[in-house]
């Protein structure tokens, strides 16, 4: 038996392979965010391999801001003396955010283990009350791809201003603001681009039946990117072409008969 050849990678696997990739990185920073404007979420909306990451990223950024304190502070001291001192910092995040994933895993547990409990295991769950009071809350898409980035972002900043909690956690929460909308976007983006597929294929069915019957124009084929088949071409190597295209750009299509063909069947 000789060992199966690697498909080769085609840009739709490498379109898919960065998405996740993004997706992943996105989830590592939003996480802390998401467990507190998101507290329903489902058991597999996360990855498993998620709060891990994000816990051991969160500890790693604030061992970096404490270590580079010490080297800040002399810089802003005339600054910091008349001014008080923040009371939440990233260590506090990080101790925020293990004690939530204690509290939500409880929850989890139990939904995994009675299924019945929940409906959509990766849904990210409701939104907060008070978005349906904004102007398109009632919008999933608009409330995750906007409001909800917009208010961590605004929150950050007030809480900075009011000297509540750090410039570095502030700028976490700048970042994780930023995460939030790119990977909700890329969710939005997928979904678009799953129906707008469907309706590619739909489209596409009759031009690919034009196209065996050679009545296709070259404005016809424009959308679809192919080119009209020389005119002395076989019609059999024409049907079998055909035939391959249409299995890739508009699957379920019934390629007619020729009508030669159908003439002789029927006598």
């Amino acid at each position: 038996m000789q060992p199966q050849q690697p498909q080769p990678m085609n840009t739709n696997t490498l379109q898919d392979r960065a998405r996740n990739v993004v997706y992943g990185f996105c989830s590592v920073f939003t996480m802390p965010v998401e467990v507190i404007i998101r507290p329903w979420y489902g058991t597999r909306y996360f990855e498993p391999f998620i709060p891990l990451l994000s816990l051991f990223t969160l500890f790693a950024l604030a061992g970096l801001a404490e270590i580079a304190t010490p080297f800040t502070s002399p810089l802003f001291m005339a600054a910091r003396i008349q001014r008080p001192h923040e009371l939440f910092d990233l260590s506090s995040l990080c101790h925020l955010f293990l004690l939530l994933l204690l509290a939500h895993g409880i929850r989890l547990y139990r939904r995994a283990i009675h299924m019945h409990l929940e409906k959509h295991s990766r849904f990210e769950g409701p939104a907060l009350f008070f978005f349906q009071l904004v102007p398109g809350g009632k919008n999933i898409w608009v409330t995750r791809i906007f409001l909800e980035p917009l208010f961590v972002l605004l929150t950050a900043s007030l809480l900075h201003r009011l000297f509540i909690i750090t410039s570095p956690l502030e700028s976490y929460l700048w970042l994780s603001a930023a995460c939030l909308a790119l990977k909700n976007f890329l969710v939005w983006r997928i979904q678009r681009d799953f129906i707008r597929d469907i309706l590619d294929i739909q489209n596409a069915a009759p031009i690919i039946v034009d196209l065996v019957q050679d009545k296709a124009t070259e404005k016809q084929l424009e959308p679809i990117h192919l080119a009209s088949f020389p005119k002395d071409i076989p019609p059999d190597i024409r049907r079998s072409a055909v035939t391959y295209m249409a299995s890739i750009i508009s699957p379920g299509t019934t390629i007619p008969e020729p009508e030669g063909d159908s003439h002789a069947n029927n006598r």
